[in-house]
């Protein structure tokens, strides 16, 4: 596989070099030169198949020529032991259910390949590999817990100040205590400020590490092409899952914030799996929304809202769609069609659906849910396929003050004891929103 950057001069590299040194130099954002494309053989193939078995296939396919077969198939046993079921939930209605990894998110699945490539392609001699991440919510759990266990891979995940839910502040801290109560591979980094300001403090010092780091740095949002492009294979799984009669190019719904999960469909599609027309359904900051109306961005700060993962003002990934479509905006939005829902929306939609159907959506993949509905308005009704994003359980206040139900929690999830959580608190690290800030505690470890 080789890679080109979507700014000019578009320069080419090896995965090695994209995974290991993203961003691109001049700032922007690795793509696949090309992508391998399925046959109507190599689709039937799929059918039946497990989730990662498909996967394994996948890849096979993807990162032939960069990784040996033996250590794809590796990556793929170790990364993928979880399922990712396809409920159907109303007649012409399922719901790709993302939420059966540790950290219950869509996360799991890119974070987890992700750090197991890093393991693989990093050289010893130029030090250990630390991860930076920005998260607004459930990324930097799901890194947190992907280097665990991984000789060589750290991760430094920097998340805004009481923005978070308490099961996602637990999965971003347990994983920085070791059993033996020593630092782990985790390193919390609390920010006093927005997503936005994290993100900005983790690409500035990626551009610009400055000296004294000694350590590889590279990111894990979804900036990273090593995550994102395994987020394409659970697409496929979705359509792998329909009935016979309801895989003519389904309509998806995807939550759409950083733009990252939205990207890896169009990459699934562009590898023809038989996807129809992709809805990025936004809670109010609505970046998409403004951006397909207007061709800009909003200026301003993130909104706060109960789909708090999805407060994304300014998407990274938005760049990489422009540069799939060629800067050809009326092609995308042939393919997309951006939604945008409030608070109370999202709120009153969990309450329906939970009293209507009985089944518990997260405040994200309700906004999943309602895309889809309000796609449908005016529309001869097809099959449609939403992605559910998050276990109902990490947000189990809203939930319960959308529903009046508390959503069962995972038994993995169990609070630790009193000890650990102190542990997990004094591990954290506190930082205003200044890179260099980022960069003296980057030469202090």
């Amino acid at each position: 596989m080789r890679l080109i950057s979507t700014r000019p001069p578009h320069h080419e590299v090896s995965l090695r070099k994209a995974v290991l040194e993203d961003p691109t130099p001049d700032g922007g954002l690795y793509l696949p030169i090309s992508l391998p494309r399925l046959s109507e053989r190599d689709l039937e193939e799929l059918e039946g198949a497990p989730f990662p078995v498909l996967a394994e296939r996948l890849a096979l396919r993807l990162f032939a020529g960069s990784l040996g077969s033996d250590t794809i198939r590796e990556i793929v046993a170790t990364a993928y032991d979880f399922p990712a079921p396809l409920v159907q939930i109303e007649p012409d209605t399922w719901i790709l259910e993302l939420f059966h990894g540790p950290t219950g998110s869509f996360k799991d699945f890119g974070a987890r390949f992700l750090a197991c490539l890093l393991s693989v392609l990093r050289d010893p001699d130029e030090g250990p590999v630390i991860i930076l991440v920005a998260t607004s919510g459930d990324t930097g759990g799901a890194v947190a817990h992907a280097v665990k266990g991984l000789d060589g891979v750290r991760a430094m995940v920097l998340f805004p100040k009481d923005r978070l839910s308490p099961v996602q502040l637990r999965q971003i801290q347990e994983p920085a205590v070791d059993s033996r109560g020593g630092a782990g591979g985790a390193i919390p980094v609390e920010v006093e400020g927005t997503f936005d300001d994290c993100q900005r403090m983790v690409k500035q010092v990626l551009a610009s590490p400055g000296p004294g780091i000694r350590a590889i740095l590279t990111s894990a949002n979804s900036v990273n092409v090593g995550r994102l492009l395994p987020q394409a294979f659970y697409y496929a799984q979705g359509w792998n899952g329909l009935p016979p009669g309801a895989r003519d190019r389904p309509t998806v719904s995807v939550p759409t914030g950083n733009v990252g999960n939205l990207t890896a469909g169009v990459i699934a599609r562009r590898m023809r799996i038989p996807l129809g027309h992709f809805i990025a359904a936004s809670n109010a900051n609505a970046a998409m929304t403004q951006f397909l109306d207007s061709g800009t961005l909003p200026a301003g700060p993130s909104l706060k809202t109960v789909s708090s993962a999805m407060d994304v003002a300014r998407p990274s990934n938005l760049e990489r769609l422009i540069a799939i479509f060629e800067d050809d905006v009326r092609a995308l939005q042939d393919w997309i069609t951006p939604t945008r829902h409030d608070d109370e929306e999202v709120l009153g939609t969990m309450e329906r659906v939970h009293r209507e159907i009985g089944y518990q959506l997260d405040p994200h993949s309700a906004v999943g849910y309602i895309g889809l509905e309000s796609y449908h308005r005016g529309r001869r009704r097809g099959p449609g396929m939403i992605l559910a994003t998050a276990h109902p359980a990490k947000f189990q206040d809203t939930v319960l003050r959308a529903t009046g139900t508390p959503p069962p929690l995972r038994e993995d999830w169990a609070e630790g004891s009193e000890e650990e959580q102190r542990a997990g608190e004094a591990a954290t690290v506190r930082l205003g929103a200044n890179p260099d800030l980022l960069r003296g505690l980057l030469r202090g470890l």
